[in-house]
């Protein structure tokens, strides 16, 4: 397994800063129960996306470096490593912007293998939990997630409803170039004994997004606000970066007849 080392220091239970003070030390009330090193400069979704070209949208903001899972008391802790500080030029409510992230957890309970409503991915194992990580207000992202996500589906997979598996974190934070998410225990039952696999996917946020869902999407050409890269009839992900290697999310199929979203791993927590 690919290795990371942070410190983080935690004011109590639900209440932390996450800070990069000494890369070998961990707080002594912190568990660790999975790390993952990313490789850097893969923000460019299967390798054709570019960024938007408002300068608001920083060079490596997109850029997963590092995942780290904790239990801290009653709270597992999910800091994710990104290759350029969190700013919060838009005055979002989270207290950041331009970015949104998924966390995909597989607790052996064979649940769902679609992504969330926009992603316009799949798994090609199941997952059971997910976590939605977004600088907007919670009420919205829950009203959102129970809009978009009753029917998933692409052209060769079965229709799933997906409301109740997805989490709104409880506490969210960020420092520097990391973004601390607490999630309390009872949301998450049996992570720490039954976690297998897991999968982060790093997204644009669009505070204006359509049809109620706030995934920036990727466009043939990238413009002030959008995400270029894609395909001319938009079946492509609309994924930046995740966590090992990105070829996958070339493999969807869109030629405006049939529309297959592509299939990607999820990452087991053994290696």
């Amino acid at each position: 397994m690919n290795k990371i080392l942070l410190l983080l220091a935690v004011l109590g239970c639900g209440k932390s800063v996450a800070k990069k003070v000494d890369k070998k030390v961990v707080a002594a009330n912190e568990k660790v129960l999975f790390e993952f090193t990313d490789a850097k400069g893969d923000d460019k979704g299967p390798g054709s996306y570019a960024y938007p070209k408002d300068k608001v949208f920083k060079k490596g903001c997109f850029d997963i470096l590092s995942v780290d899972i904790r239990e801290v008391g009653q709270n597992y802790k999910f800091v994710i490593e990104v290759n350029a500080d969190f700013k919060n030029d838009w005055t979002l409510p989270g207290g950041w912007d331009v970015q949104m992230f998924d966390i995909y957890l597989d607790l052996g309970q064979e649940q769902h293998r679609q992504a969330m409503k926009g992603r316009n991915v799949k798994f090609s194992s199941t997952w059971d939990k997910a976590i939605v990580v977004s600088p907007l207000r919670k009420d919205r992202v829950r009203k959102e997630i129970e809009q978009t996500n009753l029917e998933v589906y692409d052209d060769v997979s079965e229709l799933e409803n997906l409301t109740q598996d997805i989490v709104v974190p409880d506490l969210v934070t960020t420092e520097m170039n990391y973004i601390s998410i607490e999630v309390s225990k009872k949301k998450l039952p049996g992570l720490s004994r039954d976690l297998k696999k897991i999968q982060v996917l790093s997204m644009g946020v669009n505070p204006f997004g359509e049809e109620g869902i706030a995934v920036r999407r990727v466009k043939e050409h990238s413009s002030q606000w959008s995400f270029g890269g894609g395909s001319y009839y938009g079946s492509h992900p609309n994924v930046i970066d995740m966590l090992g290697d990105n070829k996958k999310l070339g493999s969807f199929q869109d030629n405006g007849v049939s529309k297959v979203y592509a299939t990607i791993d999820l990452v087991d927590v053994s290696k």
